[in-house]
């Protein structure tokens, strides 16, 4: 089943717009020596490589993308940045905000995740102090990845 729900109707091919097509057959995981890229395993390209228990944790529905070369990173810096100017908010706090993301990456371990623990740390983490509201924002939602 391809998610064409951008498909400008015939005579355009319908194309699945998260790149899932049976051509996306990977054996094995690879480093492009080129480009640094890491390439990793898909045996199956109509089945996106989403971890189901992680969307079910933050209760979200997402394509998640690995981030393995620094092409990747730089659209993800860019798409950070273009979601930052689209509210209005002080750089400062902005940046605040991302400071505050990458220090909780860091601070991440998998062997302490418990879902009720870690639902009762991020009850307070969802109200945005500056702005008065209750919204989970792009900053935190990769910090609880």
């Amino acid at each position: 089943m391809l998610y064409i729900k951008y498909w400008k109707g015939p005579p355009e091919p319908k194309t699945c717009c998260f790149d899932l097509h049976e051509d996306n057959f990977r054996g094995e995981s690879y480093v492009d020596p080129e480009t640094g890229e890491i390439h990793l395993r898909c045996l199956d390209g109509l089945v996106n490589n989403f971890n189901v228990t992680m969307l079910e944790a933050i209760r979200n529905n997402m394509d998640i993308k690995f981030i393995g070369s620094g092409a990747s990173a730089k659209g993800i810096l860019y798409y950070v940045t273009d979601y930052i100017t689209k509210f209005q908010s002080k750089t400062h706090v902005a940046f605040a905000m991302l400071e505050l993301a990458v220090k909780k990456l860091g601070e991440y371990n998998p062997l302490e995740d418990d879902i009720t623990i870690r639902a009762k740390k991020d009850a307070p983490n969802v109200y945005d102090f500056p702005t008065g509201t209750f919204c989970a924002t792009g900053c935190f939602v990769p910090s609880r990845l």
